[in-house]
């Protein structure tokens, strides 16, 4: 039991540390405000895709569905 309790208790302090370091710089707010940014930029960019894809003259669902896909995956990272 003692030994479980001592795996733990650099967690907590962890955990502790970093909810004090949050309340000091407000991460929470500026985390949720990117959040929000990043969400609205990935819309804007797959309803530009997709209106790309319309224009070519894409009929290839697969194509459309994997390009929609590459964007997410590359849009997630450039949020991050």
């Amino acid at each position: 039991m003692k030994d479980s309790q001592d795996r733990i208790k650099p967690i907590r302090q962890w955990l502790n540390l970093a909810k004090q370091y949050n309340e000091i710089a407000r991460v929470e707010e500026i985390a949720r405000r990117y959040f929000v940014m990043n969400a609205f930029d990935g819309v804007l960019t797959i309803i530009g895709m997709l209106m790309g894809n319309l224009a070519a003259g894409v009929t290839n669902p697969n194509i459309v569905i994997t390009t929609g896909l590459s964007t997410s995956i590359a849009m997630s990272i450039s949020g991050l």
